[in-house]
């Protein structure tokens, strides 16, 4: 991959504080090649989805890592524009959006990832 792309991976969670570290630890080596920065977005969970998201972080040695937590629920809609205007405001050059509840895994995602600069995307 080109060294001018710069790719977040925006977390938004609520309440997860039992799948975020299942979501966290699939970001292998060959994903944080890839990535530049891992941001977790909290709607102001109820329960240690914050706390459990810090000390998973400690696996990532290879990327950025950062917990945003709203001033309040913007709810999933609310936190992907968040993220993408943090995304747009540092420079990043492309935004993949995973849900903290573990719906889906990054390694999914691979392929696109890989592909990012012939593919010409932004998220």
């Amino acid at each position: 991959m080109a060294s001018k792309s710069k790719l977040l991976v925006a977390i938004p969670a609520y309440n997860c504080e039992r799948q975020i570290g299942r979501v966290l630890s699939k970001f292998d080596k060959d994903v944080q090649g890839l990535i530049d920065t891992v941001m977790v977005v909290d709607n102001q969970s109820l329960d240690k989805t914050v706390e459990n998201a810090i000390e998973c972080s400690k696996s990532l040695k290879n990327v950025n890592f950062l917990v945003w937590q709203n001033a309040q629920n913007y709810g999933l809609g609310g936190s992907q524009k968040l993220a993408f205007n943090y995304a747009q405001k540092n420079g990043y050059t492309g935004l993949v959006i995973l849900h903290g509840d573990d719906q889906a895994d990054i390694r999914d995602a691979l392929a696109a990832l890989r592909g990012f600069e012939s593919f010409g995307g932004d998220c």
